[in-house]
């Protein structure tokens, strides 16, 4: 991880960029995105590498003008890099719900490289069951479907 309270926004996409950098000169196969910047940075690149570089001249914020200054410096002093990483990429993971709704806008035209696995962070806290609440417990098989699977014993918790 990278980060720096009140970093500038080209530290930001740079270091967005380092993680895709690995020491031993590897790719990941997996982004665990937060925001969907990582999944949104490779996709851009590798449109930008793919010789489509128009939409790097067409900023419509400060951020988009940080962020595609970093993609063209990238493919000037790296190039392939974006290709390289997202040939690697087998799947994405996002929490957030400006992320999901990005992928979902990339889906949607055609343009998610890579399979995506929602996980919205307010849908995991409920099923955590409350302090106050019983843990659901599955009903186990019959026993006659699993040779293996044997009933419990309930064990005594009587003190003698």
């Amino acid at each position: 991880m990278f980060a720096i309270k009140g970093e500038s926004l080209e530290d930001y996409w740079d270091y967005t960029h380092r993680i895709f950098e690995w020491s031993d000169g590897g790719c990941p196969n997996m982004i665990l995105d937060d925001g969907g910047d990582a999944t949104l940075l490779i996709h851009l690149g590798l449109r930008a590498e793919g010789g489509d570089v128009a939409f790097l001249d067409k900023a419509t914020n400060e951020e988009e003008e940080v962020l595609f200054a970093a993609i063209k410096k990238r493919l000037k002093a790296n190039p392939g890099f974006y290709g390289r990483n997202a040939a690697s990429i087998k799947g994405v993971t996002e929490e957030t719900t400006t992320g999901v709704h990005r992928l979902y806008q990339m889906l949607e035209a055609g343009k998610l490289l890579v399979p995506v696995a929602e996980r919205p962070d307010a849908g995991l806290r409920k099923t955590r069951p409350r302090r106050s609440e019983k843990p659901h417990r599955r009903t186990p098989p019959p026993a006659e479907s699993h040779s293996r699977w044997k009933p419990r014993t309930k064990k005594s918790t009587s003190r003698q």
